[in-house]
């Protein structure tokens, strides 16, 4: 069985019975919750809590630290009496780029529902208190800045009252524009790293999650299939040093 969307403080290994193998429990953040709150054990867990992976793994990683930065941003997302994009035009993600910098760059995608969310900001957090959600919206200097005077789109959900206003941190690895993607050892064995994309957002977020999801129904040996060869040049055992 799978859980989702676990709201978690921290792990414990728990040993099987007469076997050398554990299972990770995860222990839930206050208010938390689980899709299988019945079973706080698995086999196998994976943590794809953004720049927030580094608290979260303070034990089985504390180097992490180092090697992965939050950078903060700002959205604005549609909502009932916000402009519709037609279903054609559903599939694009547009980048921003305004060379007179007289708005911050910004990101524009679909949701589900056919609404316009834009994103931008760059505010940089290296410390594990600064990448810790929740994370609070920007002050209204920076809504100015990033959203009314930027792209048409995102002046367009300003004025709209029941636009969403949204906060997040995504995670930027030392390595660069790639993620990280990694599995601990020994009693942390069960435990995988998926950061999903480096600084450019969500290019590489999906051979990260392919390469994720092989990985944690493989047995663990610590090789690909041989017909995933790229997936095995960008993965890492171990802690960071």
């Amino acid at each position: 069985r799978l859980g989702f969307h676990c709201q978690v403080a921290s792990f414990e290994a728990v040993s099987l019975d007469d076997s050398p193998n554990h299972q990770v429990k995860v222990v839930m953040a206050p208010g938390g919750s689980c899709t299988h709150e019945d079973r706080l054990a698995f086999d196998r867990v994976v943590v794809a809590a953004s720049a927030a992976s580094v608290p979260l793994l303070a034990e089985q990683d504390p180097d992490l630290k180092h090697h992965l930065v939050g950078i903060k941003g700002y959205g604005l997302c549609g909502a009932p009496g916000a402009p519709v994009l037609p279903a054609e035009q559903s599939g694009r993600g547009l980048h921003f780029l305004d060379m007179s910098r007289r708005f911050e760059a910004a990101y524009a995608r679909s949701t589900a529902d056919h609404y316009v969310k834009v994103w931008g900001g760059h505010d940089v957090s290296a410390t594990e208190e600064g990448v810790r959600p929740p994370y609070a919206f920007c002050p209204a200097s920076e809504e100015d800045r990033i959203f009314r005077q930027g792209p048409a789109c995102a002046r367009a959900l300003e004025k709209v009252p029941s636009t969403i206003r949204l906060a997040g941190m995504r995670p930027v690895p030392s390595i660069g524009n790639v993620p990280l993607l990694k599995r601990y050892q020994e009693r942390w064995q069960n435990i995988l790293l998926n950061t999903g994309y480096g600084y450019n957002g969500y290019d590489l977020s999906w051979f990260a999650a392919h390469c994720t999801a092989l990985w944690t129904l493989s047995e663990f040996g610590d090789r690909f299939p041989k017909n995933e060869a790229t997936c095995e040049t960008a993965i890492k055992i171990g802690p960071e040093t």
